[in-house]
């Protein structure tokens, strides 16, 4: 039997985002998950992938056909537990807390119990839940599912699941071209951080000793690098891509 150690080197080594999921699915069968799902939770415009349900996917496809056509993300206490926190979660953790009151109105709880009824029929009856951020705020998951539920939850078995899905996803994401950074000019990046502190095109030239036509010159070349047409999409897009941190944003990090 395969070590730990030896199943993240097989993943490691896969040439192919096909054949990291292949291996991925293979390695989990040793854990009970006989079914499993890679979703992008939001749009990630660092690769160019819309949010998907099922980017990768062992699921039955009728199910995946099922839910996407429905819409059930919306009623899914999975998929809105996974976007709260990337800590991992047992499934029935998340079902336990839907019937012992979790906020929702009488309605809404029933809508999320009959849809996971209906995925415990097509064979998704019970998993883990393991979500990703990355540095962009983009949001991703994999889900581990097998056909019949199990009422012993195994937090040792979760631990490793947790690590090699963690090696799966890096690994996987690995095989996308990354969009080259646009070089900024420090005065560009001072442009775009007096903007994100919004201050107009007067105020900015003040601060910097220029004239507004020169904050404007500026603003031509940074659209032109970012692709945008706006101030407000420059600001974002610049964070997005860590190109500055803002005094709100940094504030919380700084060390006192």
């Amino acid at each position: 039997m395969n070590t730990l150690g030896d199943k993240v080197f097989l993943i490691q080594s896969a040439d192919s985002q096909d054949e990291a999921f292949g291996t991925f699915n293979a390695l989990m069968l040793d854990y009970g998950y006989d079914s499993n799902v890679y979703t992008l939770l939001t749009d990630h415009p660092s690769i160019g992938e819309k949010s998907t349900h099922g980017l990768a996917a062992s699921y039955p496809q009728d199910w995946l056909d099922f839910y996407n056509a429905r819409q059930y993300q919306g009623i899914d206490p999975v998929w809105q537990r996974l976007l709260q926190s990337p800590t991992p979660f047992f499934w029935g953790d998340v079902l336990d807390r839907l019937r012992g009151g979790s906020g929702l109105t009488d309605e809404q709880v029933r809508e999320s119990l009959r849809m996971m009824n209906e995925a415990a029929e097509a064979g998704v009856a019970d998993g883990i839940g393991i979500s990703y951020v990355s540095p962009l705020g983009e949001m991703a998951a994999v889900g581990l599912s097998r056909t019949k539920g199990e009422k012993e939850r195994r937090y040792e078995d979760m631990a490793e699941v947790f690590l090699l899905a963690t090696f799966f996803h890096e690994k996987y994401m690995s095989f996308y071209e990354r969009p080259q950074i646009p070089p900024l000019t420090l005065r560009e990046r001072e442009v775009l951080l007096w903007a994100a502190e919004n201050k107009s095109d007067s105020d900015i030239g003040q601060i910097l000793g220029v004239s507004p036509a020169t904050v404007r010159f500026h603003w031509k070349n940074i659209f032109a690098k970012l692709g945008v047409n706006g101030r407000l999409l420059a600001v974002i897009k610049a964070i997005q891509l860590q190109l500055i941190m803002p005094q709100l944003i940094k504030a919380p990090y700084q060390t006192r």
